[in-house]
């Protein structure tokens, strides 16, 4: 995956995520895997100049993936910022709802919680 060329929607979180990089922000949505008291933050990393972005604001990211180490020296996807914008988080679904089902059919439903349209993530 890295190299591809990928575009996100999610709000901004840049204080108090686990093993984020030095000079990187988050972005995602709130993941429920059970129930709303488990939400949970998921995205991804990304990396711009942080001092055009700002703090739990939504944006619509475009960028290049790339492979980096985390704070816990991990490796990583990370979005390396081409553009941005901001975006009406008021218009936007900040939770997303992933299916762990195989064979039930149940997936099928809840594709239309998937992370990746919830974001709206598109790779090319």
């Amino acid at each position: 995956m890295a190299g591809k060329a990928i575009k996100v929607r999610g709000f901004v979180l840049k204080k108090n995520v686990p093993y984020l990089p030095s000079g990187y922000f988050a972005i995602g949505k709130y993941v429920i895997t059970c129930c709303a008291t488990d939400a949970g933050y998921g995205g991804f990393y990304a990396k711009h100049d942080l001092g055009k972005i700002d703090e739990n604001t939504w944006y619509e990211i475009e960028g290049v993936l790339e492979k980096v180490t985390d704070a816990a020296n991990d490796t990583a996807l990370a979005i390396i910022v081409t553009d941005f914008k901001k975006i009406d988080g008021n218009k936007e679904n900040q939770y997303t709802y992933p299916c762990y089902t195989t064979d039930d059919g149940l997936c099928s439903i809840m594709d239309n919680y998937d992370l990746g349209k919830q974001m709206n993530i598109k790779t090319s």
